[in-house]
């Protein structure tokens, strides 16, 4: 039986030592750790992918951008979701088996930022990729040493969580939001920071009535005078039915315009000169 076709061939697994340790590894870091530590191996299969790939487009390196964006709070999950399916979109059309696994292993490190499950996924593909380009050998010494560099990575990382400077306010844990909250809060009231509530960065502070200010409601008087607006409120309640007919008087007999009687003599002048 013929074998089916998959572009999404991985030759390493959890039950590989190696990955294991590097597993190991992930799960000592924290979230903006394990997103920076997998973009930090990924940069290299997004060049890895552009040499293999013959017909290479852009949306790989596009998509590794936009997840550093991403995680700053630049852009919202939305427009990265779109790069990232671009990016696996790339992977499908890639003619080398090299760089399909490189393109997966770029898609995987954006997804980090929404959850630090996808880190592995940089691991699985990107260490496939690394394999394919020697004929398919899991134990060769390219392989040794792209698991060095990966545990050199996110060792780095696993001792020193980045700093919440920089990062989007869905990176913070909820003590970080706190802190950053009452840091922004006291410069404003010193008047070192000017913002609107529209600011992504300030959203923490949008409840805060006294700082940011709440939305003003749509006024129909808006653009009026003083007096026009008091007039227009003194007729409204003297009158509150103008304009309106109410149900007594339409069931009254409706009395003859002015020139129903001129009508009346043009027709019967009309009748007598036929005769």
């Amino acid at each position: 039986m013929k074998e089916k076709k998959t572009n999404k061939k991985i030759l390493f697994g959890a039950s590989d030592p190696r990955v294991a340790k590097i597993a190991d590894a992930f799960a000592k870091c924290g979230r903006r750790g394990a997103t920076a530590a997998a973009y930090a191996i990924a940069a290299k299969y997004v060049k890895l992918y552009e040499l293999a790939e013959e017909k290479r487009t852009d949306k790989v390196r596009v998509a590794y951008g936009a997840g550093a964006l991403w995680a700053k709070g630049t852009i919202k999950m939305p427009e990265a979701r779109i790069k990232i399916l671009a990016a696996h979109s790339a992977a499908r059309a890639a003619y080398s088996p090299v760089a399909r696994a490189a393109a997966r292993a770029v898609a995987q490190a954006v997804s980090t930022v929404h959850t630090a499950k996808h880190a592995m996924g940089v691991v699985y593909y990107g260490l496939t990729a690394i394999a394919l380009a020697k004929g398919g050998d899991v134990n060769c010494d390219e392989i040794e040493r792209e698991i060095e560099r990966m545990l050199a990575v996110i060792g780095g990382y696993a001792d020193s969580e980045p700093t919440p400077d920089g990062w989007a306010e869905f990176m913070l844990t909820k003590e970080e939001k706190a802190e950053r909250k009452a840091k922004l809060k006291e410069a404003v009231g010193k008047g070192e920071v000017q913002f609107s509530p529209q600011d992504e960065v300030f959203k923490p502070l949008d409840k805060d009535a006294e700082i940011v200010g709440k939305p003003r409601r749509k006024n129909k008087t808006r653009g009026k005078t003083s007096v026009e607006k008091s007039g227009s409120d003194e007729s409204a309640s003297a009158k509150p039915d103008a304009g309106k007919t109410t149900e007594f008087e339409k069931k009254q007999p409706q009395p003859q315009t002015t020139d129903a009687a001129p009508k009346q003599e043009a027709k019967a002048g009309r009748a007598g000169a036929s005769e």
